[in-house]
């Protein structure tokens, strides 16, 4: 996929349970934990990280997508992983990640997902504010 189509297609930002796997280990040894993914489109996404990941590392990621929540795995290169000064440790490193070998069916559900994050950021957009008394 080129630039000028990546940057074609629709970015939402999400909350995601992301489990992060390499070849060699496990680089979050800990249960699926929430990351805040600051883009998220059917080539990549760019989230805060708490660990360095090595450029063009590979990995398996598995969260859940769509509105139904379908787990699945995705195989991701790293593309950019730069520390963020002043970050919590949690979210010291900006990770960039493209994706990798997706098959149909992956596809279509990150396309619902990012719909489906899409309209619901639209709805909440458009709720009237309130002030509390």
């Amino acid at each position: 996929m080129s630039t000028t189509e990546i940057r074609k297609n629709k970015r939402v930002a999400d909350a995601m349970a992301i489990r992060i796997e390499t070849d060699n280990a496990t680089a979050d040894a800990r249960p699926p934990s929430t990351i805040r993914v600051v883009k998220l489109s059917i080539s990549g996404m760019l989230f805060s990280y708490g660990s360095k990941l090595p450029s063009e590392e590979i990995l398996k990621l598995s969260m859940h997508l769509g509105p139904n929540q379908q787990e699945v795995s995705i195989k991701a290169e790293v593309a950019n992983c730069v520390e963020k000064a002043g970050a919590s440790a949690d979210a010291r490193y900006a990770t960039q990640l493209t994706f990798k070998d997706l098959d149909k069916q992956t596809e279509d559900l990150l396309e619902q997902h990012i719909d489906f994050v899409f309209q619901q950021t639209r709805v909440l957009k458009e709720l009237p504010y309130r002030q509390s008394a």
